[in-house]
């Protein structure tokens, strides 16, 4: 009679169940896959810490061969890049290959440009910046402020392996409500993932993600026909995002939301 219960409760719950001296634990079938994944993403941030700061080690090799002119800064992006990918290869970290290939086509657009000057968001003085026809031709942006830019590509990744903080949860606010909210990386467009605001997305791996707002017959999709910000998951612990389908836009959001609490 006993088992019999033990196994009407096991069905009724949709999980499974740990049975001990006096008592019967349920344990939610969710619960297990949240925990199961949570635990794939230790093991593969532990798989890729040491690579990333063994990379890391060796920007400064690659500045001082660029300082000396032994080597080209086309060779080092390119190099440096090949070699992150490879590092983040597993397929859960499409979104992660996303934000890095985009921070590498920032800086070689910024070696055709022949840009120069500093920005706050760069350190040691590389600045990103778009080509636009008719620019003047300056200067090659020093080695430093390169390697530097590059640095924040590997070191980013590198801090959130070491921290184990490779997948987070988000927050998505729209106007209207009730709008369905779709995200996914541009190299990966299976790895979809769905919710309707105002809702959460979970246990999403960090990176950058393209994403589509549609509420009836009003859709806003990023990227699209014209030129918009991704979702960036990789700086924010748990972001929250308010998208406007009449803006065509989804921006950060700094304070907490309700109905997306834990």
């Amino acid at each position: 009679m006993k088992a019999l219960l033990v196994w009407v409760l096991a069905v009724a719950c949709g999980g499974c169940i740990s049975i001990g001296p006096g008592y019967v634990r349920i344990v939610d079938r969710d619960d297990r896959g949240r925990a199961q994944l949570v635990a794939q993403a230790a093991a593969l941030a532990a798989s890729i810490a040491s690579r990333l700061r063994e990379l890391e080690g060796s920007l400064g090799n690659w500045e001082e061969c660029l300082n000396k002119g032994t080597c080209s800064r086309r060779k080092f992006l390119s190099s440096t890049e090949a070699t992150e990918l490879e590092i983040l290869a597993a397929p859960e970290l499409a979104a992660l290959r996303d934000w890095v290939r985009e921070g590498y086509r920032t800086a070689e657009l910024q070696l055709e440009s022949g840009g120069t000057g500093g920005a706050p968001s760069s350190p040691g003085g590389f600045r990103p910046v778009a080509l636009h026809a008719g620019e003047t031709r300056v200067q090659s942006p020093p080695a430093g402020g390169l390697v530097a830019w590059v640095r924040g590509l590997v070191s980013r990744p590198r801090e959130l392996a070491e921290s184990n903080d490779l997948i987070t949860n988000i927050c998505i606010v729209s106007t209207p409500s009730e709008a369905a909210f779709r995200m996914w990386p541009s190299s990966d467009p299976a790895r979809t993932s769905e919710t309707r605001t105002t809702g959460r997305v979970t246990n999403a791996y960090r990176g950058s993600y393209a994403f589509a707002v549609t509420k009836g017959s009003v859709s806003y999709e990023c990227p699209g026909q014209q030129q918009c910000a991704k979702l960036d998951l990789v700086n924010d612990p748990q972001p929250v995002f308010n998208c406007s389908l009449s803006d065509r836009v989804c921006r950060r959001q700094a304070t907490a939301v309700k109905g997306c609490n834990d």
